[in-house]
Parts: structure tokens; sequence; C-alpha cells
């Protein structure tokens, strides 16, 4: 198992915890891996600096670890070829995993081996970080994306494979993973995947005691096990550490809320002598806690004895926790208390009636959460509501509490949940054994059946409801097995059943009235027929829309002029169109022809006097002819008509700021955040404003927030560094700024951020080049995306894009020193193209001197839709006929 040792805020003796409990597990006999998750602050192998360790700590930093398995996974997966080797990408356990990776052991160091009772201890540190290493560990910890990871690497099949194959009987009996502090990506990693048991570590402050409650509470919702841990269940542990005895009253007060704040989260098949809180609570020992030594080295030592005996105590919890076939279960299973259990279970199932038999094989077998197939783990308790139970099966229930077979008690939402008092029960009692095999194939339907019922009760959404092939599924069991079903499994059943039902009835009269429609039309207008006057409205009005709809995609494909000519067609064949005056003003606007779409604007006014958007648009247009007064008087009609308009608000705050009208903006930006809370352009903006006005803190609070809201907003860091320079912080300005260029493509940014960078005395950030893959068919985005893989792992900056221009496939660059440059990335093209079978001369073409706004490091390739050993044919004389206009760049 894996029992991840948490804290949610920094020095409550964690890591000193983890140490004692490995250094004892090792003296046990058992197989121990340590993980050095705390990737910020790591160290968990200063504590093995003894004379007997294999490997010293000064060797364990020089050695890979956490970060560089997560670096290399990516690397080895970004390489189109060669494949990895089938050995290369199977752990020992058998656990095939679909992508390439190194062996999981090649980042792991032995610190003890070959114990007196066999037992080894290992660490998987943090990374590599010795000497000049430290400098690269850190910008690989600071830069890794988690977000990026999980979304576009499979990070989360990657840490499922790294759970099973760290927990594999060949490789360790007990994984043992120190977590970052706080609520971060790390230790949700730490927790939310990878831990079969969170040991939360509490100090005596309630500012600890808040935070760890926070996180368990999250970590304890029904639907995170059932749904994202796949039915995984995931203990919690509460452990109060560096506890000083002479804090008297108030102590007892803290035991007093902690008793309070966690009770209902702690396993009930954990058994204390007195509780929780003085089991295992860890006291405060100055000599130790200053060294930061492991007390269970000293056990004769009289000042480590009250430390040793908390460890002691806490494995023996651990113990209760593993299953009794496991390597720490056998060390501490009650073999005597599972005999007394199940002889007891007997004796009182003998003394029910057949009917109450049947009722307590019913409640026993909903109580059972049967292992799958491909967890190859053993049977485990599931809870259930009392209040879901028909009467008779209750009334079975409180009588099996009464004689300690089951427990009867309330969760936090105050219901009242039965589950079997221990879980030896469900895997030694032969009865039992037995109805779950007979039911087995019901159980493992029925745990899928509560997984949608958690996705229901969360999202109150009737898309949760069943549909197809699983509510057939569900259909039968509730035809077959309605006796064993609760109140809530019978209601989702049905409801299901009862939506399918109105779905059809609605398609069905659906189709009706469309039949009779198409039938009344057909017999009126066959009859009748229709005015040729009205017909001729009712086709050109049809054939307005058709243009109409053409300019729209002529504007979503950049080609302003070609919408233009549409929108005119439109407006020649519907004068009213409101619709085309609005969308010719918009194309006028991506010209910079800002009078026509005023004429535009306001002759839409004209028909719609009370559309607010048109009264924005017009703003906005008049804002870019420099009309500001006209804007601003614009715009405030636009707030009169619609006092909830934020887009509206934010537009004259920018007029504001034109005007250096700096509280005017300020108080605009202000709504505009009370309207639309999670934009982060208005904070930055909203950080503008106040920066103008040299209100310097409240501009950082603000950025920090654009910043909270988009962690990768370029000019967001480009103006908190700005901030920071004004106000003479220089190291914030520098780290500020740094981080600027390397989040943005945009010139214009890095070079505002470099500029300063320079007055601050700093060298400038270095221009990655960037890389424009520019090609016309959306089909060719896997070539593309593996040429995008190759450019970016020689350091380029890969950006792809689809685009209109047509182009016979070359490669462009716009200033003589980065010819080189140009003739690299041509021949990394033409070989991504040969390996893949295309027959395509990529050709090279200066363009330096033809487009001065374009800066240093910018290349595009434009690539023709790409055919199989299909020869392309060679571009006319005149290059300038078919060389689209390079991307335009913020200015």
């Amino acid at each position: 198992m894996i029992y991840t040792f948490y804290s949610f805020k920094g020095g409550v003796g964690r890591s000193m915890a983890l140490a004692n409990v490995a250094e004892l597990l090792y003296s046990r006999g058992l197989k121990v891996l340590m993980v050095d998750f705390d990737l910020e602050a790591p160290g968990l192998e200063r504590y093995f600096d003894v004379e007997r360790a294999k490997h010293k700590p000064d060797e364990v930093i020089n050695k890979r670890g956490v970060i560089d398995l997560l670096i290399s996974y990516k690397d080895l997966r970004s390489l189109p070829l060669p494949k990895v080797s089938q050995a290369s990408t199977t752990e020992t356990d058998g656990n095939a995993f679909p992508y390439p990776v190194e062996p999981i052991t090649t980042f792991i160091v032995p610190i003890y081996e070959g114990g007196k009772n066999g037992g080894t201890l290992s660490i998987m540190p943090s990374g590599r970080r010795a000497g000049d290493e430290f400098t690269r560990y850190a910008e690989r910890v600071r830069s890794f994306a988690w977000d990026n990871f999980y979304a576009n690497w499979d990070g989360e099949l990657f840490f499922e494979w790294f759970r099973k194959t760290v927990t594999a009987k060949d490789l360790f009996d007990v994984v043992l993973i120190d977590s970052r502090t706080g609520v971060t990506e790390m230790s949700g990693v730490c927790t939310y995947q990878l831990a079969d048991v969170v040991i939360f570590y509490v100090t005596p402050n309630y500012q600890n005691l808040d935070g760890s409650l926070k996180l368990a509470k999250s970590l304890a919702r029904p639907e995170l096990v059932e749904q994202g841990r796949k039915g995984r269940p995931l203990s919690l542990l509460f452990v109060p550490s560096r506890v000083e005895q002479g804090l008297g009253p108030k102590l007892d007060e803290f035991k007093n809320r902690f008793d309070l704040a966690f009770s209902g989260m702690i396993s009930t098949k954990l058994k204390f002598k007195k509780s929780a809180f003085i089991d295992l609570m860890v006291p405060y020992t100055l000599d130790y806690a200053f060294a930061e030594d492991v007390a269970v080295r000293e056990p004769d030592s009289p000042k480590g004895v009250y430390l040793i005996q908390s460890f002691e105590k806490m494995i023996a919890t651990m113990a209760q926790l593993e299953p009794e076939t496991s390597p720490l279960g056998k060390l501490y299973a009650p073999k005597d208390e599972v005999e007394k259990q199940i002889k007891l279970a007997e004796e009182v199932f003998a003394q029910f009636t057949p009917n109450e038999q049947e009722s307590a094989r019913k409640l026993f077998i909903q109580l059972v959460r049967p292992s799958r197939a491909d967890d190859r783990s053993e049977d485990s308790r599931s809870q259930v509501n009392l209040s879901s139970l028909d009467e008779q099966t209750q009334q079975i229930a409180r009588k099996l509490n009464e004689a300690r077979l089951v427990v009867i008690e309330r969760d936090g939402s105050s219901q009242e949940k039965v589950q079997v008092a221990q879980e030896a029960l469900i895997r030694k009692w032969e009865r039992l054994q037995g109805w779950v095999a007979k039911d087995l194939q019901f159980l493992l339907w029925r745990q899928r059946l509560q997984g949608n019922m958690a996705e229901w009760d969360v999202r109150k959404d009737r898309s949760a409801l069943l549909t197809g092939l699983p509510l057939k599924t569900a259909k039968i069991w509730r035809d077959t097995r309605n006796d064993v079903l609760t109140v809530p499994e019978r209601w989702y059943i049905d409801e299901s059943l009862r939506s399918q039902r109105r779905k059809i009835i609605a398609y069905t009269i659906s189709v009706t009235l469309l039949l009779l429609f198409l039938i009344t039309t057909y017999v009126w207008q066959a009859r009748r027929g229709r005015a040729q006057q009205d017909e001729e409205i009712k086709n050109r009005a049809i054939l307005a829309a058709a243009y109409n709809k053409t300019g729209l995609e002529d504007i979503n494909n950049n080609n302003p002029d070609s919408a233009i000519d549409s929108f005119n067609r439109a407006i020649e064949l519907k004068g009213d169109f409101t619709e085309a005056y609005k969308n010719r003003a918009n194309a006028y606007v991506m010209k910079g022809n800002y009078d026509g779409a005023i004429s535009d604007l306001q002759e839409a006014i004209k028909l719609q006097p009370d559309s607010a958007p048109v009264h924005y648009d017009l703003g906005v247009a008049l804002k870019g002819k420099g009309d500001r007064d006209q804007a601003i008087s614009s715009l405030n009609r636009a707030i009169q008509l619609n006092s909830n308009y934020a887009d509206a608000f934010k537009a004259r705050a920018s007029v504001y700021l034109s005007q250096a009208k700096s509280d005017a903006a300020v108080a605009d930006l202000s709504q505009a955040v009370k309207l639309d809370p999670k934009d982060a352009t208005t904070y930055s903006n909203l950080g503008l404003a106040y920066e103008k006005m040299n209100n310097y803190d409240q501009a950082l609070s603000n950025y920090n927030q654009a910043i909270e809201l988009k962690p990768d907003y370029a000019e967001a860091y480009l103006n908190r560094g700005l901030t920071y320079k004004s106000k003479g912080d220089k190291d914030s300005a520098i780290a500020n700024l740094q981080i600027a260029t390397k989040l943005t493509n945009d010139e214009h940014i890095s070079s505002q951020a470099n500029k300063a960078l320079v007055e601050l005395g700093k060298a400038p950030s270095k221009v990655q080049v960037r890389v424009y893959l520019q090609f016309n068919d959306a089909g060719d985005q896997k070539i593309i995306d593996s040429i995008a893989a190759l450019l970016n792992n020689k350091g380029y900056k890969a950006v792809k894009e689809v685009s209109s221009g047509k182009t016979f496939g070359d490669v462009r660059y716009y200033y003589q020193e980065d010819k080189q440059t140009a003739e690299d990335v041509r021949g990394v093209v033409q070989n991504a193209l040969s390996a893949n079978g295309l027959k395509l001369n990529v050709s090279s073409i200066s363009l330096v001197g033809r487009f001065p706004n374009i800066t240093r490091g910018h290349i595009e390739v434009w690539l023709p839709p790409l055919v199989p050993s299909t020869p392309q044919q060679k571009p006319p004389t005149n290059s300038n006929s078919y060389l689209p206009k390079p991307k335009a760049k913020h200015k």
C-alpha cells in the first residue's frame, strides 16, 4: 500500500516522522520505498547520513529522481522515432504501459540492503540537484506545468502506472510518500491519485487544523472514490504532531477541537486504546526537532522514548488498514479476533427466522465491495444509507449493530450509514463469501450503478441518467433482483426509464407534427399558391441571409474585402437587414476603415434603436477612429440600455485610460469585475489603471488576481514586473519580467520586458526562435504535430495554425541574420516529410526588408495539403503572387 505523509503547513515534523516509520518497517524485515515528492523543498535523504547507508546524502542528490522521471517520460514520448522496445515499457509486475518510459528502478537509490530480517530501504529522490545541477533542477520544477501534464500527456494514466509499478509484490511491501505542503498540484497527485492512506500531520494551532480539515473533506467526497479513484478506497489518518505537554488547558481545548473535526473521517476499522489524539500524538522533543535525527536508531536513549513509542503506535495503526495477507498486515493481524467475529456471526445468524436470515443476506451483500479483476485486490467494505433499506432490513441492521457485527454511525451530512464492523469478516466468513460469489455479477453491476448515481447526485442533469445498453441491463436487474435493490437505486432506474419514454413520446409527437405541417403546407400551397410579390420578398430574404452567412465565413477566414462584397449584396437584397450592417461594420474595422464602420452602425441603430450591442459596437468603432467623446456617449447609451453589460464597461474604461481619466477607468473596471469575475484581462487592465494612479499596491493585487485566473498570462507578468520596477523592488521585477519573456510569443511583450531587464542591469532573455507552421488541411494534423515536436526538441518554439493562404511548400525568413536558422528549419521539415513518404521539395524564400513590423527570430513554414507520393507542381515565376501576408503580430 501507499502511504502519503501530508501537512497543510511546513515545520510540523512530517518528514522526520516518515524517516522514523521507514526505519522501523525496514528493521521488521519489510521492503520499503520512500518517495521525496516535496519537489520545492526536498531533502528526505539527509535523515540517512549514517555509516551503514549504501549511498550517503551527497551521493543520493547526484541521482535522478521524481522530476527526472517526469521529464524523461515527456522527452521519450515526444520522439516519433525510434519506438522504444517492449522491454522498456513494461515493469516487473507486468503492468503494460502504452508509451515509452524508462524502467522505474533506474530512478530508485538503495539506502539499506540485506537487513537482518531481510528488509530493504530505498529512496526515489526528488531529482538530481548536486552542485551545478541545482539551478537546472530548480528550473525544471518551477517550469513543470502540471495542468498541461494531465491534459496533454496522459498524466492520470502515467501516475496510475507509477502506483501499480512501485506497489508490485516483487519490488516493495510499503511505499511512503513525502508530499508537498499546502494545496498544490503536487500534493494533489500524492493524496488524491497515488495514496491508499493519507496521514495528516497537524500541529496544535488552528490554522493547521482548519487547512487539514478542508483538504480532508475534499478527499472524503464519495464521488472522488467512485469516479476519480475508480472505486479504490482512500483512508484518512490524523496525527497531532509536535505537541508540547506544558500547554495545559489550551492543549485540552485543542484536543476537543481535533476530536470534533476529525472523528467522523477516521476509518471505523481502526481501534484505539484511548483515542486517535492520545494514541497517535507525537510529542515535541527539542533535541530531535532541532537536529531532525531519527529517534528509532537510539532505542535506549531516554530523550527519545516517547517519540519511539508514538512511531510504534503509528505502524500498528497502519497495519490495521492493511489486508491481513500483506507483509505489514501479517505482523499485526489479530487472528483470534477474526475467529471470534466469525463465530459470533454464525451464532447471531442462526437465531434469526428464515425471513430475517434473508434480510440479513440482502444487507450483508450490500456492505461488500467486490474486488475488480484488473485490480487483483481483496473484497472490501462498502457503506449504505440506513434510510435506503426497507423496514425489516433496517431492524436486522440494528440487531447486527447491537451484536457489533455492523456499525451504524452518522456521517457529515447527518445520514446514518451502515458498514461491516471488521473488514476481516468479509474476507474470512465463508457464508458471506458464498453469498458474494453467487451474486458477483450483480454486485459488480451495482458498483457501476452507484457510480452513475453519484454523478447524478452531483449534476442533477438528465444527461446523467441511464440510456442505451446500460439502461437495458439495469431494467433486467430491476425486474429480476428488485427485492435486493435499495429505494434510491429503484428510483434512479425508474427515472431513467421514464426519461427514455418521454424522449420517445416527444420524438413521436415531433415527427407527427412535422408530417402534419408538411402535408398542410403542401395542400395550402397547392390550392392557393403564393402571391408573386411575397414570394420574391421571401426569396430575396433567403438569398440575403445566404450572402450574410458567406460574409461571416470570410471574416472568420480573415478576408475582409470579400466579406464586404457579400454584405453589400445582402443589404442590396434586404435594405432593413440590421445584422448585415453590423457585420459589414466589423469587416470595415478589420480594414481600419472606421468611417465606414461608423456609418453602418448608425444605420443599424436607426433600425434597432434600443439594441445595446449595436451602441457598444459603435462606441468601439468611434474609439478606433479617435473620437473619444462620441465613443463615451455611445458606450453610455449601451450601459443605459443594459446595466449588466460588462464588455461596455470594459470598453468605456479603455477610453477613459486613453484620456488619462484613471479614476473613471478604475470605477468602470471594478464594475466589470463584479459582472465578469473570471476575466483575467479585466483584472490586468484594472491593475494598469491603478498603476497610472501610482497606487502600486492595488495594481499588484489586481495583477496577482489576473495571474491566478490565467497562470500563463504573459502580459500580466510584464505589467507586474514593470510595477515592481516602479516600486524599486528590483528582484521581484526581474523575476516577473523573465517569466513574461518565457511565456510569450508576442514580440512586443518580449521587447518591453527585455528593455526593462536591461534598465535593471540584467541581461535580456534570449529570444527563442518562433517557427509558425501554416498548413492548409486539418487532416494533416498528425504529420504537422511530428514536425512541431522535432522543432521543439531542437529548441525552437513551434506554433501550429491552419491557414487559407495558398502555398507550394516553402520556409520564409525576414532578416539576413535568420537565414542559417531558416535553412536548419527547412532541413528538419524536409527530413520529416521524406520520412513519412511525402515527395515535396521545400524551398527557402527571403523576405528581408519586406515587412518591418516582423521582429528577428520569426520563421514561417507554409505547407500545402500533403498527399503521400504525389509530386508537387512548381511555383509560378512571380513568387509575390502566391505569398500570403505574414501573420500579424501585436504592435
